[in-house]
């Protein structure tokens, strides 16, 4: 799978293709993505089960680059994250189909690809 960032450069695959990733987890009822925010944002692909209500929880810890501004272009998402936290990110539920992570300069990004 060929993945891009925001303009355009494509990112490197990381060949990991089990479903759902090891970063997704159910709580509750509801699907919870973590997403590790410091020089970009780890895993930089995800698989998670679209349909079902979602948060997306950014982590950071001694960040300070800009991946700390977070942008979700989809869900018209933009936020300036804490240095140290967690920022939970409500986004309903999700249908089939590719949301991109990233950071306000288009420098980091990841994406996370919902399925059925």
């Amino acid at each position: 799978m060929t993945m891009t960032d925001g303009s355009g450069r494509q990112m490197a695959d990381t060949g990991d293709r089990s479903f759902p990733s090891a970063n997704v987890s159910m709580v509750e009822g509801v699907q919870v993505i973590d997403i590790d925010a410091r020089g970009g944002y780890s895993p930089r692909t995800t698989l998670a089960t679209a349909g079902i209500p979602t948060i997306i929880k950014l982590n950071t810890s001694g960040t300070y680059d800009c991946s700390l501004a977070v942008r979700i272009p989809s869900i018209s998402f933009s936020d300036m994250l804490s240095p140290r936290g967690t920022r939970e990110v409500d986004i309903g539920e999700p249908k089939r189909g590719v949301m991109q992570i990233l950071c306000s300069m288009g420098m980091y990004g990841a994406q996370i690809e919902f399925r059925d």
